[in-house]
């Protein structure tokens, strides 16, 4: 796998359930331990566990959402995908209530491929500055200064 499939994966989530799914297997490991959601093998619950991201009305509380790649390491076993999320228009986030406001953060998920599908996956995501964006806890007193950038490539025989 690659930067760009990472892409397309991230950008289905955007365009539907089904779209996404395309990407699992058909045995697969959904792990988002900040969200307390895990899922084996039951495409139902992960379609409903990720349909959010994939919606288009402002006015329905679910909020709109936008998913970005940062960058990608791995290779076609398995791989590190970093990533920007943020959204508006929401009534809750991460059981938060958030008024429609827009939030916010970073995250990563951890893959495992096989035969070019995803079998594992598992995420993390920056929880704390959404709480913070949304006034639940105190702001950080320095804000953080720095950047994701992308990786070097590893020199030859590495």
């Amino acid at each position: 796998m690659n930067f760009y499939f990472v892409s397309a994966w991230m950008k289905a989530f955007l365009s539907s359930p089904e779209a996404a799914l395309t990407f699992y297997a058909d045995s697969f490991d959904f792990s988002d331990p900040p969200r307390e959601r895990f899922i084996r093998d039951d495409r139902a619950a992960l379609a409903a566990a990720i349909r959010a991201f994939s919606n288009r009305d402002p006015d329905n509380g679910l909020g709109l959402h936008h998913l970005e790649v940062v960058e990608y390491v791995g290779d076609q076993n398995s791989g590190l995908v970093v990533w920007k999320w943020s959204a508006r228009h929401a009534d809750v986030i991460f059981g938060m209530p958030a008024g429609g406001r827009f939030v916010e953060t970073t995250g990563a998920s951890f893959h495992v491929y096989n035969s070019g599908k995803i079998v594992r996956e598992i995420i993390y995501s920056d929880q704390i500055h959404v709480a913070r964006q949304l006034g639940y806890l105190a702001a950080r007193k320095k804000p953080l200064t720095r950047r994701f950038r992308r990786s070097p490539k590893p020199p030859e025989g590495a």
